[in-house]
């Protein structure tokens, strides 16, 4: 039987691939399991801060074990997958058939699944446990050498486009305020200020070991993304949130206001970020609940799966795409800002204006917002973001943010018209800054 293992996680799984070509095949005869089962190891940051957060879980309609990671010992990743596979094996003899949603507290109110978790602990427990003294005697070869941690003393990442320190620290170690662990391994290739970071720069990732307040605030201090009140430094503003006003250039640096992209720029650097991972997947939960909150929803990480399946979440994309520029009307659904755009366009105001494609001789620009209707007036409406060369980017499509060609049933276009551009706005206010602070100003 052939086992798919899908690694999807940030650790260093190299000595994993000997200890499941012992294991998973060791468990298959005890448990006698008979389809094939998939096994996908898992990061999550968030997850792995709390106090009771999940190991791992077990789908039986797919037959898919995600045991989860981050800052875990191999022998507790082991138990867990061993657990689950027992849970494969019940699923195999059809104990799944019948049996209702494991909500919490389900092992304690159903009989029937409180028999299945006590066979996954005991029976799973005890296969790790026979397997493992088997390697320990020699009965049972393993084809590497065990290492006492998944986690690398040092692991390598290459910082990609729209990434910050904060994000890396929060994808590896599940806290964005725990950036000064890696900047202060990496200082010397960051350089002196830890809010400038060029993509291609490959990063050393310390494990996270404790840094205590004092050593903390030394490196807030020399971010423009923290001041100090009362001798400590809190955060002031979010970095991966965007330009809201010009009161949010109060927090960025000259370099980071004028490396804020337009809205195709950002809308293909989000693709890259994505790069086809789906709405579920826990690698882009902070991206789904920023997006969400930029639109006035108070969702976090740990709920912006589950939030996102139950509503369309195309509008939010949109409205992310342009949060680099204060005239956008973001909100959640796309009724709103096509509804803005067309009071503009009526009303003669600059802004945001509705047009169909035949005002514009189906001729797009980059930065129009293409809008598809699929019923009502205004209602029922899909939008994506014309990035040139007759294709676009939207959110929502799949399940995922996605590139495609213009569709042929385009309705409405939207399109920023008799106002300044978003580059015009920033040499404006660019201006006042380096008036202001230095007595200079740049040409336009």
């Amino acid at each position: 039987m052939n086992f798919k293992v899908i690694n999807k996680c940030h650790e260093d799984m190299t000595s994993m691939k000997g200890m499941l070509k012992s294991f998973l095949p060791f468990a298959k005869k005890t448990m006698k399991f008979t389809r094939p089962v998939t096994i996908t190891f898992q990061s999550d940051g968030n997850n792995a801060q709390k106090l009771l957060g999940k190991t791992a879980h077990y789908d039986p309609t797919t037959n898919h074990v995600v045991v989860y990671v981050t800052g875990r010992h191999p022998k507790d990743v082991m138990r867990s997958l061993s657990h689950e596979l027992v849970h494969h094996a019940q699923n195999c003899r059809g104990e799944f058939g019948n049996t209702p949603a494991t909500t919490p507290g389900y092992a304690q109110k159903d009989n029937h699944l409180r028999r299945m978790e006590e066979e996954a602990y005991k029976v799973g427990n005890l296969c790790f446990r026979d397997w493992e003294d088997g390697v320990k005697t020699g009965k049972i070869k393993v084809s590497v050498t065990i290492k006492e941690s998944l986690l690398k003393e040092e692991r390598k990442h290459t910082i990609g486009a729209g990434e910050t320190i904060s994000s890396i620290a929060g994808a590896y170690y599940g806290d964005t305020h725990a950036w000064p662990i890696i900047y202060e391994t990496n200082q010397s290739k960051i350089g002196g200020n830890p809010d400038l970071v060029e993509p291609g720069t490959v990063l050393t990732i310390p494990r996270k070991d404790t840094m205590n307040l004092e050593e903390k605030n030394k490196y807030y201090a020399m971010s423009a993304f923290y001041e100090e009140r009362d001798g400590v430094f809190y955060p002031i503003a979010k970095g991966e949130v965007g330009l809201g006003s010009i009161e949010d250039l109060k927090g960025l640096t000259i370099k980071d206001f004028m490396s804020a992209g337009s809205p195709s720029e950002d809308a293909e650097a989000e693709l890259r970020i994505w790069g086809n991972k789906k709405e579920g997947d826990p690698d882009v939960q902070n991206r789904l609940s920023a997006m969400w909150q930029w639109c006035g929803r108070d969702v976090q990480p740990e709920d912006a799966n589950a939030y996102s399946q139950n509503r369309p979440w195309s509008a939010v994309t949109i409205s992310w795409f342009f949060r680099s520029d204060p005239d956008f009307p973001r909100s959640t659904a796309h009724y709103n800002y096509i509804k803005a755009a067309e009071d503009n366009k009526n009303n003669q105001r600059a802004g945001y204006q509705l047009f169909t494609p035949e005002e514009l001789n189906n001729s797009y620009e980059i930065n129009d917002i293409i809008c598809y209707q699929d019923s009502g007036i205004y209602r029922g409406f899909h939008c994506d973001l014309y990035v040139g060369s007759n294709e676009c980017i939207g959110g929502n499509v799949s399940d995922t943010i996605t590139k495609r060609t213009v569709q042929k049933n385009v309705k409405y276009v939207i399109r920023k018209v008799g106002s300044k551009s978003l580059r015009e706005w920033k040499n404006d206010e660019l201006n006042k800054l380096l008036l202001e602070k230095f007595n200079l100003g740049v040409k336009k």
